[in-house]
């Protein structure tokens, strides 16, 4: 994904660096970019992104949260991407986001009901691990600004879902803690916690999300003055 964006960007066409922002899987294809491509991004907006060290969250015991694996999804994704558009519309009710005018929510439909986002998931979960360990052993991070935005533990933990309590406690604990070590990846960083937000940062809190995008490009306009 890291090396489509790279293609992509002259296609637009953008030639200069870009303020670059990253959502959950997303955000771990932004910090490989910014390890990869240095010179193409002037700063890094990670929004409850994934963690380089995601394989801890594999050593916690957690009986009832460990039932739901990635396997039952994986499996989900491989059956779906060998559906045509048409058999999905029959298997997928149309999710709408609230709020969002109607062109984009047919859109976001259609997005859902396209066999190749499957295949990519499908991919995606397969090797995330792997290429992880791969981003943590491969170049350094450039020191660019950084702003890291966490969804609320404490919210997350409230939330009716059927999983104990106990086991939310002990993975979101971790998780927030996954989310700090990634501001410490510049010396030049920013973490906040999106209160009352879960793992949709940007449709529980956007305005959360919207400040922390103007704080990054003042400060990378103001390092531009001063250069």
């Amino acid at each position: 994904m890291a090396e489509e964006l790279d293609e992509l960007l002259p296609l637009l066409p953008v030639h200069e660096p870009v303020l670059l922002i990253g959502h959950s899987y997303g955000g771990l294809c932004a910090q490989h970019f910014a390890r990869s491509h240095p010179l193409m991004i002037k700063a890094l907006l990670l929004v409850d992104s994934t963690s380089v060290n995601l394989h801890r969250l594999d050593d916690l015991m957690l009986p009832v949260m460990d039932a739901d694996d990635d396997a039952a999804w994986l499996e989900t994704c491989r059956i779906y991407s060998e559906k045509t558009s048409e058999e999905l519309k029959d298997l997928i009710a149309p999710g709408c986001v609230p709020g969002l005018p109607t062109l984009l929510n047919e859109k976001l439909q259609d997005f859902q009901w396209n066999p190749l986002m499957y295949a990519a998931m499908y991919s995606e979960v397969t090797w995330w691990k792997e290429n992880a360990m791969i981003m943590k052993n491969g170049p350094g991070f450039p020191q660019i600004p950084l702003t890291v935005v966490a969804r609320d533990k404490e919210y997350v933990i409230r939330q009716e879902d059927g999983l104990p309590e106990w086991e939310k406690r002990i993975f979101e604990t971790l998780w927030e803690k996954l989310m700090y070590e990634q501001s410490e990846l510049t010396d030049d960083s920013r973490f906040i916690i999106a209160e009352e937000s879960g793992y949709a940062v940007h449709l529980d809190r956007p305005d959360v999300v919207v400040e922390a995008f103007h704080h990054l490009a003042e400060k990378v306009q103001g390092n531009e003055g001063a250069g």
